[in-house]
């Protein structure tokens, strides 16, 4: 469904541009052309007027490239209004006269005697002003259009992508390998520790009511994702005692910083899956988050060995988790977050880097 990379689309919308800017001096071009039949009469006239349009095509690439550089797109419509007429009309005075020159170049100086006086110069300015002023409307409106749809686009692909994370919990709440084997291990303990059954049982409802309480939301704050992380892996030490050591190390200043909602737990369930299978035991997982030089940083550790594609021991389901994150970060942060999965000899560290101001923003 959203296949269309940005790249590609890219260089659709470049397509598209260069389509409607020859598009528009043609027509410009052409509009003299009927409009004032002594272009058709003489060579020179002719050639005087298609150098003054390509003068024109010109100036207009140099509008664009200023409003790109200072996103004029995004200004309120008034101040957006007062600005683009005050460029076209400088735009309008450098074409009136490079325009004059070029008739200068070519006739001599035969066009300068139309400049008489202060409302012959209002006037030529105007003349030459507004071809500027209705391609920089046009400009705008298809980047306003543009803007819209993105937005548009982009809010559909968030509500699939909340979609399929909520997908993504059920599988973590309702697999069944670990209800059979957290169920198996309380079943045991309630026979010999019975206060210590009760609060598994309130892990496991915390666990399940966390992503009920928060089935609406896409972002939760850092700690609380901690929190319910917390909870599951009290669960599996239940299941794996003393095989499972985790430490955790959150900066105060990262903890609420809103990320999107299970954005870690892949990481942690990869790590004890994977971790378990190839560490030497205890399986040793470190969760690290803070803040450092304007980034959120988080990071998970773990004792063991990456499993590649082609090992026997790879299982079914691995990658899954960890490519649902990657298209998940590209999503919140496009272009403005790393992800990092760096294979030692004897663990496996993933890293995650989110700018400061993007969370911020994206959290409001």
């Amino acid at each position: 469904m959203f296949s269309t990379t940005w790249k590609s689309y890219s260089k659709e919308r470049k397509k598209l541009f260069w389509l409607f800017q020859f598009l528009f001096w043609f027509i410009h071009w052409l509009v003299n052309l009927i409009i004032y039949p002594v272009f058709t009469q003489k060579i020179y006239e002719l050639l005087d007027l298609t150098l003054t349009v390509s003068l024109g095509f010109y100036i207009s690439l140099l509008l664009r490239l200023i409003y790109i550089k200072y996103n004029f797109h995004k200004q309120p419509l008034l101040k957006l209004t007062i600005t683009t007429l005050t460029i076209s009309i400088v735009a309008g005075f450098i074409f009136v006269y490079g325009g004059l020159f070029i008739s200068y170049v070519l006739s001599g100086f035969k066009h300068f005697s139309q400049v008489k006086n202060l409302s012959e110069l209002v006037r030529y300015l105007w003349l030459n002003s507004y071809p500027f002023v209705v391609w920089s409307a046009l400009y705008f409106g298809y980047k306003i259009w543009e803007e819209w749809n993105v937005q548009s686009l982009m809010a559909e692909k968030e509500r699939y992508l909340a979609q399929s994370a909520q997908i993504e919990m059920l599988r973590y709440q309702l697999n069944p390998h670990f209800l059979f084997n957290t169920l198996s291990s309380l079943r045991a303990l309630i026979r010999f520790d019975v206060n210590r059954a009760e609060e598994m049982i309130t892990r496991i409802s915390e666990f399940l009511r966390y992503s009920l309480s928060y089935e609406n939301e896409n972002e939760v704050p850092l700690n609380k994702e901690i929190e319910i992380i917390k909870n599951y892996l009290d669960i599996e030490k239940v299941r794996f005692g003393n095989k499972l050591y985790v430490e955790f190390s959150i900066d105060d200043l990262a903890e609420d910083y809103p990320i999107p909602i299970f954005l870690i737990h892949p990481l942690i369930e990869n790590a004890i899956k994977h971790g378990m299978r190839t560490s030497v035991m205890p399986l040793k997982i470190n969760i690290i988050a803070s803040v450092i030089e304007n980034n959120l940083l988080i990071e998970v550790n773990n004792s063991g060995k990456w499993i590649e594609e082609s090992s026997p021991i790879k299982g079914d389901g691995t990658g899954k988790g960890l490519e649902n994150v990657r298209k998940r970060l590209e999503f919140s942060y496009p272009g403005n977050y790393q992800f990092e999965i760096l294979k030692h000899s004897d663990s496996v560290q993933i890293k995650i880097a989110l700018k400061k101001e993007l969370v911020k923003r994206n959290g409001k």
